[in-house]
């Protein structure tokens, strides 16, 4: 199981290194994007960018974390914050075509 950690307004890249997704994950949310009215992250080259989205989300054997940009700058912990909100919110997940979400926005 792969995780990458993502801040949302920041961009996560198609690659094999460390918090980047592989090129059959990020078609997989491209199919998602297309097909779906949630516009929760926007694509670019070869990247995708979340928007105003804080949460979890897998996609076949990769589990991406959108944490608050404000955490790149911080030693909070924002994992544990981010666990107590979904927790919180009772929300079950999410599923599309072989995209999991769990979602809170």
């Amino acid at each position: 199981m792969n995780e990458v950690i993502a801040y949302e307004h920041r961009p996560i890249y198609v690659g094999s290194g460390a918090n980047e997704i592989s090129e059959s994950d990020f078609k997989e949310l491209e199919r998602h994007y297309r097909s779906s009215k949630s516009k929760m992250y926007s694509l670019g080259n070869r990247s995708i960018t979340f928007k105003q989205f804080v949460g979890v989300l897998k996609v076949r054997n990769t589990t991406i974390k959108v944490l608050p940009k404000l955490g790149e700058q911080s030693e909070f912990d924002w994992n544990r914050l981010l666990f107590e909100m979904i927790k919180v919110t009772n929300r079950t997940a999410y599923r599309f075509n072989n995209v999991d979400f769990e979602l809170n926005n």
